[in-house]
């Protein structure tokens, strides 16, 4: 007998609310609504955000208090979002707002004229010796044929990760270990966007424990881009131990600044520990780049989720790098394209999963429009090559329906089917709307449990009906410590309603969503080591380690599938990488070497994975922006372009996966350098202008100009300062302003010239 049943308390409640309230709000965040509303309607259900598992929520209790990043519309502020004193707002920049709000109050503020959009977002998950030379590094420090060396001077690195020991000797200044270069520390324990402690004096910073002690990750991570220890110390290298000799575990950029921002890595606290971290930046008037070894599957992988869009403006102040991912060699990206009349329709894709997991996977799809697609949500006997059930997956609209066995709520629907494929806490929940990016998309997020008295001959499907040019993509993620979860494919003739032809599951189009942003660096990794040793003298190797100079495997690649640019932008250095460790860490990990000094013990291990090559990267830029501090992230890719060393291989997946190749961080500087001499003279429209330094500020000219005017902008956007005068020259005075970057803006009747100023 079957039995059909839509979430009818959570319809009921949705439509209370207008329709417009679900068109602002991403599917995430309907999905979390919802559930909340289910937890308080007391409908036994299965709590499948994080957020409310860990508030452990009770019927009747206070709503949770969520981290929503607001969009507001043209000419309104966060002030206007303040409806009752349960709202507050931590940072906020250009039309963008993170903002605190109880759960049971984010559909109103959406209903409000000032919002355009908001998203919950999701969490998100973290993704050198032998490094430095290969990725060209060395030189660069050295300063071999330039006119200096370059070490991240007068530039400040930040990030965003979880694990920080900011006290780890590593980050203390080169020449002087008893002072930290680490300048604040925000640490996140909740999801809200509001740091929950910090440290932003040399007092509060060296009282500073950590973030979190069941991760190391983030203290790896800044070392590779900034550690700077090269003191004395005993480790193990090349099969050797090395005892009270020099560290050779420092990192890039290591006499860069140091902002350290850490925690649950929730959206909401990524884009408020970002701008931390590019505030104190621009409040001493240096550069910054922020290291981002984080992601996440799910999203369009077009660069317009939320989350993309407040990096790509934050991207505008900063150089931001980003980890593509680790999940090169795993299916978990798949698409649906091609096909005329008949072919279209019934196009399946299976999935491979953990069939005892305790929390769900997670699928979504995208259309490459608004069209919507016919989707079932099918149970098939691969031995009969029939379909045995199926269940149709409607535009829903932002609101959810959701199937369950005998022991889930009334609410879930029912069958016979199902109860006999799955155990009695098995689900499977849907959610659908087209998104604020106009494209169609569903979700679904599952727990498919088997045990001995399951029917394993029934296998859990997708079936979907495109229209004529209508593309579908989607992505698996999988929960933390579970089975992965891939697309399957099944093959031969012979299916009843399922065509298997148009699928195409692979890894190409396994990069992190965060990746595939504009005004951010993608960064893929290669194998620089395939061995590390032990402080003992034990040498050891990871499974699949790739030969020294190859693409690590595990390297995670793909196109943005709206503009087709390919990610990532380059590789670096991202196995077997030794760097520092949190004092504080409670896990296992091996030792590579360990050293006393400022007062405590300093240890040092290896880990690997594109999270290890991004700081690599942020750390060159941290050299580059020290060698011209107004570089910016579009005039940094095209360096990278220029002087990476390329794949030159007929392998069309690889050259995806390489970008545009190693990063060359000599080349790149001396291009940084070169391109900074030349441009004394800047050609603007059919004249030529020319900004010239002068004794108190500069003298800015426009040959044959009847008249000019000039103005002066600050990193945040204020003008400073401003000047006019007749005739075709003026003198801009700027002995007044502090150090930093500023933006030059000049025109005249016929011309214009916007150009950037380091004063120092």
């Amino acid at each position: 007998m079957t039995m059909k049943h839509i979430f009818t308390i959570s319809l009921t409640l949705i439509a209370l609310q207008t329709a417009f309230s679900q068109s602002k709000i991403d599917l995430a965040g309907r999905m979390l609504i919802d559930e909340y509303k289910r937890i308080e309607a007391g409908d036994t259900h299965a709590i499948i955000d994080p957020r409310l598992q860990e508030l452990s929520l009770s019927r009747g209790s206070a709503a949770p208090v969520i981290g929503v990043i607001v969009t507001l519309n043209p000419e309104y502020t966060a002030e206007d979002i303040l409806i009752n004193d349960a709202i507050s707002y931590t940072s906020t920049f250009d039309n963008t707002v993170v903002a605190q709000i109880p759960a049971d109050m984010i559909e109103t503020v959406a209903n409000l004229e000032a919002v355009n959009h908001l998203s919950m977002g999701q969490k998100r998950n973290v993704a050198m010796s032998f490094a430095r030379p290969l990725g060209e590094v060395t030189k660069v420090q050295q300063g071999t044929d330039l006119q200096q060396p370059y070490n991240g001077t007068g530039v400040v690195v930040g990030l965003m990760d979880t694990g920080l020991d900011p006290n780890h000797i590593n980050f203390t200044k080169p020449d002087n270990v008893e002072v930290s270069r680490v300048k604040a520390v925000y640490a996140y324990a909740s999801n809200t966007g509001r740091p929950t402690s910090s440290a932003t004096t040399a007092e509060a910073i060296k009282s500073f424990t950590t973030d979190m002690n069941t991760s190391t990750h983030g203290t790896h991570v800044i070392g590779i881009a900034a550690g700077g220890y090269k003191g004395n110390g005993n480790y193990g290298l090349s099969g050797k131990v090395y005892n009270e000799t020099a560290m050779p575990f420092y990192g890039v950029a290591t006499e860069s600044d140091i902002v350290m921002t850490g925690g649950n890595l929730y959206d909401a606290n990524i884009i408020d520990g970002v701008t931390k971290c590019i505030e104190y930046a621009e409040s001493v008037g240096k550069p910054v780049t922020v290291n981002l070894s984080l992601g996440s599957m799910m999203g369009p992988h077009d660069g317009s989720s939320d989350i993309c869009n407040k990096l790509a403006a934050l991207g505008k102040r900063g150089i931001i790098c980003i980890a593509t991912g680790n999940d090169g060699g795993n299916n978990i990206a798949m698409s649906m394209r091609g096909g005329l009349g008949a072919s279209l329709n019934n196009n399946v894709v299976g999935v491979s999963y953990g069939t005892s997991s305790s929390n769900p996977y997670t699928v979504q799809f995208w259309s490459n429009n608004s069209d919507e697609f016919k989707m079932d949500f099918i149970l098939y006997d691969p031995t009969t090559k029939t379909v045995s059930y199926s269940l149709e997956i409607p535009n829903l609209n932002g609101s959810t329906m959701g199937i369950g066995g005998s022991s889930m709520g009334s609410s879930y629907i029912k069958d016979d089917k199902f109860n006999a494929a799955f155990t009695a806490n098995s689900y499977s929940i849907f959610s659908s709307q087209v998104e604020a990016n106009d494209r169609y998309s569903v979700i679904a997020q599952f727990k498919l449990n088997r045990d001995n008295n399951s029917d394993y001959s029934l296998m859990p499907a997708f079936r979907i009906s495109r229209s004529r040019g209508q593309v579908v993509t989607g992505n698996i993620s999988t929960p933390d410590n579970n089975t992965l979860g891939q697309f399957t494919k099944e093959t031969g003739s012979g299916w009843t309603d399922m065509t298997w032809t148009y699928t195409t599951v692979n890894d190409n189009g396994t990069v992190s969503d965060m990746a595939t942003g504009e005004n951010i660096i993608a960064v893929g990794a290669f194998t620089s080591a395939q061995y590390f040793t032990l402080s003992d003298g034990s040498l050891y190797s990871y499974n699949g380690a790739t030969p020294v100079g190859s693409i690590c495997e595990f390297s995670s690649y793909g196109t943005n599938t709206v503009t087709g640019e390919v990610l990532p932008h380059v590789c670096a250095p991202g196995s077997a990488i030794v760097s520092s460790l949190s004092n504080y860490y409670i896990g296992n990990i091996d030792l590579a070497g360990t050293t006393g000094g400022n007062g405590r013990s300093n240890k040092y291990g290896p880990m690997q994975g594109t999270s290890m090559a991004t700081p690599f990267v942020t750390g060159v830029m941290g050299l580059w922006l020290q060698a011209d501090p107004t570089l910016t992230v579009s005039e940094a890719k095209d360096i990278i372009k220029q002087t990476a060393t390329p794949y030159t291989g007929s392998d069309s997946n690889l050259k995806v996966q390489w970008g545009a190749g190693k990063i060359n961080a000599y080349e790149g500087i001396k291009e940084v350098l070169l391109r900074k001499a030349a441009t004394g003279t800047v050609v603007a429209d059919q004249m030529q202008w020319l900004v010239l330094p002068a004794t108190d500020g500069y003298d800015v000219v426009a040959p044959g100009a009847e008249s000019i005017e000039a103005s002066l902008y600050d990193v945040q956007g204020r003008c400073v300062t401003t000047a006019a005068a007749r005739g075709c020259e003026l003198r801009l005075t700027t002995a007044f302003l502090p150090a930093g970057i500023y933006i030059l803006r000049a025109s005249s009747s016929s011309s214009s010239h916007t150009s950037k100023l380091l004063i120092q």
